[in-house]
Protein backbone atom coordinates (compact mmCIF):
# COMPACT_ATOMS: atom_id res chain seq x y z
CA UNK A 1 0.00 0.00 0.00
CA UNK A 2 2.52 2.80 1.23
CA UNK A 3 4.49 2.17 -2.25
CA UNK A 4 1.89 3.09 -4.39
CA UNK A 5 0.16 5.92 -2.25
CA UNK A 6 2.19 8.42 -0.48
CA UNK A 7 0.17 11.47 -0.16
CA UNK A 8 -3.61 12.58 -0.82
CA UNK A 9 -2.42 13.64 -4.40
CA UNK A 10 0.81 11.64 -4.98
CA UNK A 11 -0.95 8.09 -6.22
CA UNK A 12 -2.63 6.72 -9.36
CA UNK A 13 -5.14 4.61 -9.33
CA UNK A 14 -5.01 3.54 -13.10
CA UNK A 15 -1.64 2.60 -12.72
CA UNK A 16 -2.24 0.31 -9.62
CA UNK A 17 -5.35 -1.38 -11.59
CA UNK A 18 -3.87 -1.55 -14.63
CA UNK A 19 -1.04 -3.76 -12.68
CA UNK A 20 -3.53 -5.50 -10.43
CA UNK A 21 -5.84 -6.30 -13.86
CA UNK A 22 -2.36 -7.27 -15.48
CA UNK A 23 -2.40 -10.22 -13.63
CA UNK A 24 -3.45 -13.73 -14.95
CA UNK A 25 -7.25 -14.09 -15.38
CA UNK A 26 -6.97 -17.48 -13.74
CA UNK A 27 -6.02 -15.50 -10.31
CA UNK A 28 -9.16 -13.34 -10.67
CA UNK A 29 -11.16 -14.91 -7.60
CA UNK A 30 -12.37 -14.41 -4.22
CA UNK A 31 -8.84 -13.31 -2.91
CA UNK A 32 -8.34 -11.06 -5.70
CA UNK A 33 -11.80 -9.31 -4.92
CA UNK A 34 -10.85 -8.76 -1.24
CA UNK A 35 -6.95 -7.33 -2.22
CA UNK A 36 -8.71 -5.04 -4.38
CA UNK A 37 -11.26 -3.85 -2.07
CA UNK A 38 -9.22 -3.92 0.88
CA UNK A 39 -6.65 -1.29 -0.82
CA UNK A 40 -9.32 0.64 -1.65
CA UNK A 41 -10.36 1.04 1.69
CA UNK A 42 -7.17 1.29 2.84
CA UNK A 43 -7.12 4.91 0.96
CA UNK A 44 -10.69 5.41 2.41
CA UNK A 45 -9.55 5.21 5.69
CA UNK A 46 -5.92 7.04 5.56
CA UNK A 47 -7.50 9.95 2.99
CA UNK A 48 -11.40 9.94 2.72
CA UNK A 49 -13.59 8.33 0.26
CA UNK A 50 -14.18 11.93 -1.28
CA UNK A 51 -10.35 11.64 -2.09
CA UNK A 52 -10.76 8.55 -3.12
CA UNK A 53 -13.52 9.30 -5.29
CA UNK A 54 -12.25 12.51 -6.93
CA UNK A 55 -9.53 9.93 -8.23
CA UNK A 56 -12.22 7.64 -9.40
CA UNK A 57 -13.06 10.79 -11.59
CA UNK A 58 -9.37 11.25 -13.03
CA UNK A 59 -9.78 7.58 -14.56
CA UNK A 60 -11.99 5.12 -16.00
CA UNK A 61 -11.29 2.81 -13.47
CA UNK A 62 -14.93 2.53 -12.94
CA UNK A 63 -16.04 1.46 -16.26
CA UNK A 64 -12.65 -0.37 -17.26
CA UNK A 65 -12.47 -2.49 -14.06
CA UNK A 66 -15.07 -2.18 -11.69
CA UNK A 67 -17.51 -3.91 -13.76
CA UNK A 68 -15.11 -6.87 -14.29
CA UNK A 69 -14.86 -7.31 -10.19
CA UNK A 70 -18.97 -8.50 -10.46
CA UNK A 71 -17.26 -11.40 -12.60
CA UNK A 72 -15.18 -12.77 -10.52
CA UNK A 73 -14.45 -16.72 -10.33
CA UNK A 74 -16.01 -18.67 -7.25
CA UNK A 75 -17.87 -16.01 -5.95
CA UNK A 76 -21.95 -14.89 -6.37
CA UNK A 77 -23.06 -11.76 -7.75
CA UNK A 78 -24.88 -10.85 -4.17
CA UNK A 79 -21.44 -12.22 -2.30
CA UNK A 80 -19.49 -9.59 -4.13
CA UNK A 81 -21.84 -6.83 -3.82
CA UNK A 82 -22.19 -8.10 0.37
CA UNK A 83 -18.44 -7.51 0.11
CA UNK A 84 -18.22 -3.51 -1.18
CA UNK A 85 -20.72 -3.81 1.34
CA UNK A 86 -18.58 -4.77 3.75
CA UNK A 87 -15.53 -3.18 3.03
CA UNK A 88 -17.64 0.62 3.15
CA UNK A 89 -17.58 1.01 -0.71
CA UNK A 90 -20.93 0.99 -1.65
CA UNK A 91 -20.42 4.47 -3.32
CA UNK A 92 -18.10 2.30 -6.01
CA UNK A 93 -20.13 -0.21 -6.47
CA UNK A 94 -20.64 -1.12 -10.50
CA UNK A 95 -24.10 0.26 -10.77
CA UNK A 96 -27.15 -0.72 -14.08
CA UNK A 97 -27.15 3.08 -15.26
CA UNK A 98 -29.61 1.78 -17.93
CA UNK A 99 -32.38 2.27 -16.18
CA UNK A 100 -31.51 5.58 -14.60
CA UNK A 101 -30.43 6.95 -18.03
CA UNK A 102 -34.13 5.57 -19.62
CA UNK A 103 -35.92 7.78 -16.90
CA UNK A 104 -33.89 10.95 -17.68
CA UNK A 105 -34.47 10.48 -21.28
CA UNK A 106 -37.81 10.09 -21.03
CA UNK A 107 -37.77 13.11 -18.91
CA UNK A 108 -39.98 11.12 -16.06
CA UNK A 109 -41.03 12.62 -13.04
CA UNK A 110 -39.19 12.48 -9.40
CA UNK A 111 -41.42 10.16 -7.67
CA UNK A 112 -40.86 7.51 -10.78
CA UNK A 113 -37.36 7.38 -10.02
CA UNK A 114 -38.32 6.88 -6.12
CA UNK A 115 -41.06 4.20 -7.58
CA UNK A 116 -38.49 2.05 -9.53
CA UNK A 117 -36.01 2.26 -6.50
CA UNK A 118 -33.17 4.18 -8.25
CA UNK A 119 -31.71 5.05 -5.01
CA UNK A 120 -30.98 1.18 -3.58
CA UNK A 121 -28.21 0.68 -6.19
CA UNK A 122 -26.31 3.56 -6.94
CA UNK A 123 -22.95 4.53 -6.58
CA UNK A 124 -21.02 7.78 -6.93
CA UNK A 125 -22.22 8.11 -10.84
CA UNK A 126 -24.94 7.41 -11.02
CA UNK A 127 -25.85 9.07 -7.98
CA UNK A 128 -24.14 12.12 -9.27
CA UNK A 129 -26.27 11.95 -13.04
CA UNK A 130 -29.83 11.08 -10.76
CA UNK A 131 -28.74 14.70 -8.57
CA UNK A 132 -28.11 16.58 -11.79
CA UNK A 133 -31.31 15.89 -13.26
CA UNK A 134 -33.52 15.64 -10.09
CA UNK A 135 -32.47 18.45 -8.12
CA UNK A 136 -33.53 21.16 -10.74
CA UNK A 137 -36.39 19.47 -11.60
CA UNK A 138 -37.57 19.72 -7.98
CA UNK A 139 -36.30 23.36 -7.54
CA UNK A 140 -38.68 24.00 -10.65
CA UNK A 141 -41.67 22.32 -9.03
CA UNK A 142 -41.04 24.34 -5.85
CA UNK A 143 -40.80 27.52 -7.84
CA UNK A 144 -44.60 26.64 -9.71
Amino acid sequence: FNVFVKKPNDYNLQDVFNKLFGLKKSIRNRTFLLVNLQFLSLIKEKFSIFDLIKHMDQTNIMSRYFTKLLNVTGIEYNQIRCQFFKYDLKCLYPSNMEMIDELIKNKCPINEFMDNKCYLYTNYVSMRKMLNYLIPKYCSNQNE
